[in-house]
C-alpha cells in the first residue's frame, strides 16, 4: 500500500492487492493511477494501476487479459464472447465483455473496442506529457457511468432537468447515442 499525491488536498491511497509486486513503486515516482473511489468522509480517494476504460459492453485494460463477466452464465455466449475478445484485443491488452454484450454481434464489439482505443490514445498522449500530479482524465460527465451501467435494465424514458439541462441532454445523447432524452 501506498499513499499518492494527486495535486489535491487529500493523498490517495493505493493498493492494488498484489502481495508480491514485481514493481513497487518507490519514493520519486511517477504513476498513472485511476481513481476508483472518491474521497469520503476524513478518507482520501482510493486508487489503483489496474486502469480501465469503460465502454457501453466493453471495458478495455491497457494492461491485462481479456475476460467475460461474472454475471453472463450462458456458457456458449461466455465462449463467443472470450473468442472475439481475444481476437480483437491488441497485443498485450484485455477487453472485458460487460452484460450489456449479451448477443452484440463482432462488428459491433469491434467498433466499440476502436472507440476505446481511440479515448486510450488521448489519455496515454496527456499522460505522457504531463508532470506530475496532473489529472490526464475524467469522464465527460458523472451521469455516463451510471447510464452505461443501467441502460441494460431497459429505462422507458430518461428525463434531464435542472440548470444547464439543454446542454447536458445534447452532451449525453452525444456520448451515449441514444435517442432522445426529455428535459
Amino acid at each position: 500500500a501506498s499513499f499518492v499525491e494527486i495535486g489535491s488536498a487529500r493523498d490517495a491511497f493505493l493498493m492494488d492487492g498484489r502481495a508480491n509486486d514485481a514493481n513497487p513503486p518507490q519514493l520519486g515516482d511517477e504513476l498513472l493511477i485511476q481513481i476508483v473511489r472518491e474521497a469520503d468522509g476524513g478518507k482520501g480517494p482510493r486508487a489503483t494501476r489496474h486502469l480501465t476504460l469503460a465502454g457501453w459492453s466493453l471495458v478495455f485494460a491497457p494492461v491485462g487479459p481479456s475476460g467475460v463477466s461474472r454475471r453472463i452464465d450462458d456458457l456458449e455466449e461466455r465462449d463467443r464472447l472470450k473468442q472475439i475478445l481475444d481476437e480483437l484485443a491488441p497485443e498485450g491488452t484485455g477487453l472485458i465483455a460487460r452484460t450489456s454484450a449479451v448477443g452484440a454481434t463482432r462488428e459491433e464489439l469491434e467498433l466499440e473496442r476502436d472507440e476505446l482505443l481511440a479515448r486510450w490514445e488521448v489519455v496515454a498522449a496527456k499522460a505522457a506529457a504531463a508532470r506530475a500530479p496532473a489529472l490526464v482524465h475524467r469522464d465527460e460527465d458523472p451521469a455516463v457511468p451510471w447510464l452505461r451501467d443501467h441502460l441494460a435494465l431497459g429505462p422507458e424514458r430518461i428525463v434531464v432537468d435542472g440548470p444547464g439541462a439543454d446542454e447536458r441532454k445534447e452532451a449525453l445523447q452525444r456520448i451515449t447515442g441514444l435517442p432522445p432524452i426529455e428535459s
